[in-house]
């Protein structure tokens, strides 16, 4: 068992940025090569587009038409925006835990700062525990307990 050292927090907040960077290129691959992820541009191309038009048209729409529209987009804006969301959260989540436990505490961020997590103990992280840090650290309970909602 080495010695604990509080890491400082440039090291910590710098180790993260690293490897959310990286979850962020492999997600936008990921999404790239999804078809469905075209849907929700053209979602959100449809919508800005419809939102303009009612705008400078001269025929005013009735509140429950707006209504209508409104939700409608609204609805298919989040509904497609949540699969890429999901994707999102399950890289993240897969990254922080599996390259935590596998690598003997560190991800690629934490390997470059020369940092690691460890248990109070100073013993390597367990499956779970590396599970719980990735989920606080990534902020993702809050984006999975919304993608239930939406479901």
């Amino acid at each position: 068992m080495e010695e604990q050292v509080k890491v400082p927090m440039y090291k910590r907040v710098l180790a993260f940025i690293i490897d959310f960077l990286l979850v962020a290129i492999v997600s936008a691959i990921v999404m790239y090569a999804i078809p469905h992820s075209d849907k929700y541009n053209e979602t959100l191309d449809n919508s800005t587009a419809l939102r303009k038009a009612m705008y400078e048209s001269e025929e005013q729409l009735s509140t429950k038409e707006l209504m209508e529209i409104s939700n409608e987009l609204t609805y298919d804006t989040y509904k497609y925006g949540m699969l890429e969301n999901g994707i999102t959260i399950v890289i993240m989540l897969s990254y922080f835990t599996l390259f935590t436990f596998f690598n003997h505490g560190q991800t690629v961020g934490k390997m470059l700062v020369k940092t690691k997590v460890v248990d109070n103990d100073g013993n390597e992280p367990s499956l779970l525990g590396c599970f719980l840090r990735s989920i606080i650290i990534s902020r993702s309970f809050g984006d999975i307990i919304t993608l239930i909602l939406v479901l």
